[in-house]
């Protein structure tokens, strides 16, 4: 497994739920966090391809939305 390391920036409104998932799992580090959402989209082999639903549908489904239902 590599040891490179990629940063990102989370946008200010996702700030609080960031925290809250910290919190919940008991760790300082967002960048944990992330790393275990991310964990749990490969193990639920999320499909991150386009679909051709309609805007108002998307909305229903974004990634937003994934996230919250995992929790």
């Amino acid at each position: 497994m590599s040891n490179e390391s990629i940063r990102v920036v989370i946008r200010k409104p996702y700030h609080p739920l960031l925290k809250k998932l910290a919190k919940q799992m008991n760790v300082d580090d967002y960048g944990e966090v992330i790393n275990f959402l991310l964990l749990e989209f490969q193990r639920q082999d999320y499909n991150f391809t386009q679909s051709s639903q309609p805007q108002s549908q998307k909305q229903e489904t974004d990634l937003a939305s994934n996230l919250a239902a995992m929790f």
